[in-house]
């Protein structure tokens, strides 16, 4: 990672340095040089993951009041998690051992903050017979997502948390956990045994 880094950063001072060179000293061609060279050098000490910053103001507004923002958001972080989430939380700057603990403490992170959302979020659409919780199901997609980077003991410690929650008095707690279980065991095809011998009697339990 650090080699290409340096490659980079090596290749962009060369791209300046050309068009420094081809420039007629014009004013707007000297601050578009300077422009240029600022960005280089902020990039330069960029080592965190590009998405860093964007991901953390989603997760921010996972809590927010209004609950449209909520489902923003969670729609938000399900594309990104989907896409990069193999590189979630990772550093140029860090050897593969620290990376992996890195990537770990992030998908934890994320995880605590969605049973958040799960435990406290009441918001429900009632249309005819019908009732949907769309900031619930965005994040528990979001979680089959999670889910699908985490190590099996990250796995099960976040079921054990979710059949907590389906177990709760409160019917909307109880929706949340049994949302999240739906999208973490169709993500997880490889422990579908340990996970419906887990979670099986307690969804029948629920459904009876």
């Amino acid at each position: 990672m650090d080699a290409r880094a340096s490659e980079l950063s090596q290749q962009a001072h060369q791209n300046v340095a050309t068009t420094s060179s081809s420039s007629s000293g014009a004013g707007a061609s000297s601050m578009m040089v300077e422009a240029v060279k600022s960005k280089i050098s902020t990039m330069e000490y960029c080592v965190e993951w590009p998405l860093q910053i964007l991901c953390d103001e989603l997760l921010h507004d996972l809590l927010h009041p209004r609950w449209e923002i909520r489902h923003g958001a969670g729609v938000a972080l399900r594309e990104v998690i989907k896409l990069h989430g193999s590189t979630a939380g990772m550093r140029l700057d860090s050897d593969d051992s620290v990376n992996s603990t890195r990537h770990e403490q992030w998908l934890d992170d994320v995880a605590i903050r969605l049973i958040c959302v799960f435990a406290l979020d009441r918001f429900n659409d009632f249309g005819g017979d019908h009732t949907v919780a769309p900031v619930r199901e965005t994040c528990a997609q979001v979680l089959g997502a999670v889910g699908k980077h985490m190590s099996e003991q990250q796995l099960f410690r976040v079921v054990d948390i979710l059949l907590v929650l389906a177990q709760n008095e409160s019917w909307e707690v109880r929706l949340s956990g049994l949302l999240g279980l739906k999208y973490l065991m169709a993500v997880r095809q490889d422990h579908a045994v340990p996970l419906l011998t887990k979670t099986l009697p307690l969804i029948t339990a629920t459904y009876a």
